[in-house]
């Protein structure tokens, strides 16, 4: 019988293989947040300019006054709607914000959450983005994602499955661009 030397050593190989695997920890999976999406309509406001309007503006949003800086208030006739979430609000949430630039159409469409989730102390907004078609005007279009307030050392938005910004709320960086609303 001819020596097969790959299929002794793949013999050898094999329960330590095995023994190596099941005594690695197992990886962890990020784990879903829970999440509210907040109706744009529900809030008399506009998002502060940003530069470049071409890039998306991102922001872990997580007192009242962070908000109020990129939130303004817009004058409205009719029903009033409030400026910001009730100051109780901001104890127990976050607001994870996108913004773009586009061209006007329905904002409800545009946005779409694909997932919110958490793992290794970094959170992660997964969402696709469909602009709508050419207009006449453009306006500021907003997705704001209500999440359980806990620190994260890292927030990430994805944006039809590609990474757009990374923030560092623990640091200060708690918006991308830099140089939008201060």
């Amino acid at each position: 019988m001819p020596h097969r030397p790959c299929s002794r050593i793949r013999t050898l190989l094999r329960p330590a293989i095995l023994l190596v695997l099941a005594l690695l920890p197992a990886c962890a999976a990020p784990a879903g947040v829970a999440f509210t999406r907040l109706d744009p309509a529900s809030y008399a406001v506009f998002v502060a300019n940003w530069v470049p309007t071409e890039a998306p503006l991102c922001a872990v949003i997580n007192d009242p006054d962070n908000w109020a800086r990129l939130m303004h208030p817009a004058a409205a006739m009719g029903p009033h709607a409030p400026f910001a979430p009730a100051p109780e609000f901001w104890r127990d949430h976050a607001v994870l914000l996108a913004a773009r630039v586009v061209p006007a159409g329905q904002i409800s469409k545009m946005f779409q959450i694909v997932s919110v989730t958490a793992s290794g102390g970094a959170m992660a907004l997964d969402y696709r983005f469909q602009p709508p078609p050419a207009a006449s005007y453009r306006i500021k279009a907003w997705l704001g994602v209500a999440v359980p307030r806990k620190p994260a050392s890292r927030v990430v938005f994805r944006e039809n499955g590609l990474p757009i910004c990374t923030l560092d709320p623990a640091r200060g960086r708690w918006k991308s661009p830099r140089d939008s609303a201060s």
